[in-house]
Order: structure tokens, then C-alpha cells, then sequence
């Protein structure tokens, strides 16, 4: 499928999982791969033609990729500028500790298509929690983002179009160490190994808030706008609130959010789990005043994607979600994209 671009984001060119999905990405027939490395990265040793690096000190080909910020989680947006400008139809992301699984691999070229041209017979999820009807622990388990209200009290159905019709995103699930919330972590260790067999075929959730990340999302062309990465709000949270901006634009156009089985498993990079805690603190504290402040959004009914996503942006900006800073980032994003 050389249809599917590859997006990555690495400050360890030599992570196993690096060299590992490369190999088995262009074994697979798969097409071109983005790099997005950073200035204490080293050099990726990667000379294949499908292999596109971005390192710093690289001549810039767009206003974006001269004003996105380094040493940023969000120069991710690098990778998915450069595969828009190459002849795909959609951009598989994932992280540099995230192994593919190599025969779920070669079995996506059937599947990626259907999902995102008809829902078909797939179950719809009415599951407030998720990560619970999925990961079979004896306690309590949520997703990075979610709302921590919300384990307590229902949350409420955000708002959209009443038909569902198509996939606007899929998110793999992840075996081994999945992104689970900075708490769970605290209490429970982070060497987890954990399996995702609780979700047995794919299933949707539509008109509902829960978090979905970047360490295996499946994104059509069409919803490319929607991927963008913001750079003025904590590390930790930037995609997670990608994930719920752009959940919300999808309801709009009627598409779903689609939870797949695990295509990856995560090994994961050393972590200060502390560290990940405050990192999180900031979407405790500040969540649900961003969800509700999409659910008040007034989009046109016709209004595309890159409209759509600069609305939300101006108005989470006037509420001091985002820094002004990153209406001008995205902005030159939207305009690198083919």
C-alpha cells in the first residue's frame, strides 16, 4: 500500500523500535516514511529513498517548517506536512517505543479502506471509560486525558450531526505499557504489561468525549488539517487535546472515532513518572473547560476541516487554553499541507 505514509518523531535515531519499523514497514510494501528529528538528536542511518528525514539545521520548504519550534513534541507536524506533499492517501503515526506487530502489519492493506469509506457493521461503543471494557485489571484504569470527573460522574455526549456514516480516525490500541493516565502510573508502577485482547474487533464511539493519542493513529488525507500538533501547552497534553479538537470536527462531518486492536506494542522510554504527573496536571485542572468550550462552538454546517480546526483555535485561544502564538504555527501548517 504505498498509499499509507509512515510519521515518526525521535530524539534516539537508534531506538530499536525505530530500525525495527522501518525494516518491517518497507518490507511490508508500505509507502514513504517522515522522520521528525530534533537538536540533540543524533543522525538517523536511514538512506532509503522512502526514508525522509527532517533534522535540524535542514533547509526549510515551508513558512511552517521555519517556525516550528524545536525541542517540541509538535515538530511531529514536520512528518505530516512532508508525506501530504507525496502521492498518499493517509499517514499512519506512531512513537519511537512502539514496535509493529509484523503479521497485523501485512493484514492493514484489507482492512484501512473499508473503515474509512463505510463503518459497515461495526459495534458502536457506549462506554464512558473505554480503557476499562478493554484492559483486564482488577482496578480502576483510564486514558492520559481523561477527565478525572468523570470516574465518578457520567460525562456528558458532545454535540454533532445525528447520523454517523464513516471512520475520520482510527486509533490502534497498544499492548505492554498503554498511555494510561500519570495516576494509575503513581500507584500501580510503570513497568505494566498489559494486553488489549478485551477488544476483539474494531468498534466506534460518536457524539462522546474520550482521549486518543498519537502513538498509533490512522488519519484519511481528507482529515490531514486535523493532525496538527499544538505546540503552547504542556507536553504531556498536546495530543490529547489534538485528540479531542479534532473529535469534535469529526462528529461535525459525521465521521467516527474508530478503537482498533493493538497494531504496536510499547516498550516504553525511560520516564520520570513524577514528571509525567505534573505534566498532566495542567489537563486535570483545565479539560473540561476545553471540551466545553467546543461543545459551544458554532461551526458552519459547510464549513471544511482546516476552517473548522481554525475556529476551535481562535476560540480556545480567547479562553487561554493555547498561546496566540498558535494561531500564526497553525496557520503555516495548514498552508504546508498539499
Amino acid at each position: 500500500m504505498k498509499n499509507v505514509g509512515f510519521a515518526c518523531t525521535t530524539i534516539f535515531p537508534d531506538a530499536p523500535a525505530v530500525k525495527h519499523n522501518i525494516s518491517h514497514w518497507l518490507d511490508a510494501g508500505f509507502g514513504p516514511m517522515s522522520f521528525a528529528m530534533d537538536r540533540k538528536s543524533g543522525e538517523l542511518d536511514a538512506t532509503h529513498p522512502d526514508v525522509d528525514i527532517v533534522s535540524f539545521g535542514s533547509e526549510p520548504r515551508s513558512t511552517y517548517e521555519r517556525l516550528c519550534p524545536w525541542d517540541s513534541y509538535s515538530r511531529k507536524n514536520l512528518s505530516f506536512a512532508r508525506l501530504s506533499n507525496m502521492s498518499i492517501d493517509y499517514i499512519f503515526e506512531t512513537d519511537d517505543d512502539n514496535f509493529l506487530y509484523p503479521e497485523k502489519l501485512r493484514q492493514l492493506e484489507s482492512s484501512i479502506a473499508p473503515l474509512f469509506s463505510s463503518l459497515g457493521e461495526l459495534a458502536k461503543s457506549d462506554q464512558s471509560n473505554v480503557f476499562q471494557s478493554i484492559y483486564d485489571v482488577p482496578n480502576n484504569i483510564w486514558a492520559r486525558g481523561y477527565p478525572l470527573q468523570w470516574l465518578e460522574e457520567p460525562d456528558q455526549p458532545a454535540n454533532g450531526s445525528e447520523s454517523c456514516e464513516t471512520a475520520g480516525v482510527i486509533q490502534f490500541l497498544v499492548d505492554g505499557n498503554p498511555d494510561v493516565d500519570a495516576i494509575y502510573r503513581l500507584v500501580f508502577g510503570n513497568d505494566i504489561d498489559l494486553s488489549s485482547d478485551g477488544l476483539e474487533s474494531p468498534t466506534y464511539i460518536f457524539k462522546r468525549f474520550h482521549p486518543f493519542n498519537s502513538q498509533a493513529t490512522m488519519w484519511p488525507r481528507c482529515y490531514f488539517p486535523l493532525m496538527y500538533l499544538p505546540s503552547s501547552c504542556e507536553f504531556r497534553m498536546t495530543d490529547i487535546y489534538r485528540g479531542y479538537i479534532a473529535q469534535y470536527i469529526l462528529y461535525h462531518h459525521s465521521s467516527a472515532v474508530v478503537y482498533s486492536p493493538a497494531l504496536v506494542r510499547q516498550e516504553r522510554n525511560e520516564h520520570r513518572i513524577y514528571r509525567d504527573f505534573f505534566g498532566e496536571h495542567t489537563g486535570y485542572v483545565e479539560v473540561l473547560t476545553l471540551l466545553e468550550t467546543l461543545n459551544n462552538l458554532d461551526l458552519a454546517a459547510d464549513s471544511s476541516p482546516a476552517e473548522s480546526i481554525r475556529t476551535a483555535y481562535a476560540r480556545l485561544t480567547e479562553v487561554g487554553i493555547f498561546d496566540k502564538t498558535e494561531l500564526i504555527l497553525l496557520d503555516a501548517y495548514l498552508e504546508s499541507l498539499a
